[in-house]
């Protein structure tokens, strides 16, 4: 068939959904439409046709609800020609047509999305988290103590030892809300809730030094200095915003694909954010004449009475059964990629080579 010669395609009025059958013809300057009961001659350049997409049927309209809808070939190539010569698409329609071309465009567009998930989000929410005011953070702790409350207990611990931790603490860094609760499921434990709010467990008070408190509480601060709760609080938004984003309704099949590199991206960040907040305490540590190895103490410590249940917990928590588990090599590489926390001994090393003149 040569480009000119006559070319079927389906025409549709606009008014109803049954197409009627017609032959087209492709001349210099008009586009000829013949069927039963029509006849329609269409300047082509009143004529639009939709962008090609693969082998799909392609959308011939001329400013009215009437439309043709014909298969892709050497008319609607014509047409190309005739009617968008000069149609910036037109190299994306000759690339949709190359299987490699596709190919290729399938690996860079998901490499780019493993990129976005992995190291975009997260340095988007870095710079974000950066810019909140100090108010919202404070504002944020609040509602997190309040439902953090539903769980915990009102501290155990006498007035005058609550106050009297606060004021060593505040010594140093006055900004912070601090917090205690009595909370048996945690144990010997302390955390931030935002960048203004820590809260200590009335095991770790017990079970602690003074400066050993005071290497955990600078711990802590690190956290809240970098604002960790709160880049990860936007990174989660951002992955659902880009997880929906992608998958659409596509199922589950779909989302398992963008959830794994995501998990594995969650993990290392939040190992990341750890080593930020150890880091941080090492340096005022040494600054106020401690030595950093009051908190590898402190960490050895927490460690053995959580894996023994030495404290107000029972049994083995599962951080801790997976680090007992982890002397072979390759289950060993395995946690340290899915753990939330980098593995207690790779701490310490660090802790300990930095105490270290």
């Amino acid at each position: 068939m040569t480009p000119g010669a006559p070319t079927k395609a389906t025409f549709f009025d606009g008014e109803n959904s049954r197409g009627i059958s017609a032959v087209v013809t492709v001349r210099p300057a008009t586009l000829w439409i013949d069927g039963p009961n029509l006849s329609l001659r269409i300047p082509l350049d009143q004529l639009q046709v939709s962008d090609p997409l693969g082998t799909l049927p392609r959308k011939l309209s001329w400013g009215t609800p009437a439309f043709l809808s014909m298969e892709s070939g050497p008319a609607t190539a014509l047409l190309d020609q005739l009617v968008r010569p000069h149609n910036p698409m037109n190299w994306v329609a000759q690339l949709e047509s190359k299987l490699i071309a596709v190919i290729l465009a399938s690996i860079l567009t998901l490499m780019a999305l493993v990129w976005a998930a992995i190291y975009g989000v997260p340095l988007f929410a870095d710079g974000v988290a950066k810019t909140l005011p100090q108010t919202m953070s404070a504002k944020l702790g609040e509602s997190a103590l309040s439902q953090a409350d539903s769980a915990l207990k009102p501290s155990t611990l006498s007035t005058q030892t609550r106050s009297e931790l606060r004021t060593l603490l505040h010594s140093h860094e006055p900004q912070f809300d601090i917090h205690f609760r009595y909370a048996p499921s945690l144990g010997a434990n302390a955390f931030v809730l935002s960048a203004t709010t820590i809260i200590f467990t009335d095991s770790i008070v017990q079970q602690l030094s003074e400066e050993e408190l005071l290497a955990v509480f600078f711990h802590e601060v690190g956290h809240a200095q970098s604002r960790h709760v709160e880049r990860m609080l936007i990174q989660g938004a951002a992955w659902a915003m880009l997880g929906t984003y992608v998958t659409g309704d596509l199922g589950g099949m779909a989302e398992l694909m963008l959830t794994l590199p995501l998990t594995f991206g969650q993990a290392a960040y939040s190992r990341a954010f750890e080593r930020e907040a150890d880091a941080y305490a090492v340096e005022r540590l040494k600054a106020i004449g401690i030595t950093p190895l009051r908190l590898a103490d402190a960490l050895e410590k927490l460690s053995q009475m959580h894996s023994t249940g030495s404290d107000e917990r029972s049994g083995v928590t599962p951080e801790h059964s997976t680090e007992r588990a982890a002397d072979n090599g390759g289950i060993r590489r395995l946690l340290e990629a899915v753990a939330s926390h980098p593995m207690t001994d790779e701490r310490l090393a660090y802790i300990k080579a930095s105490a270290k003149p």
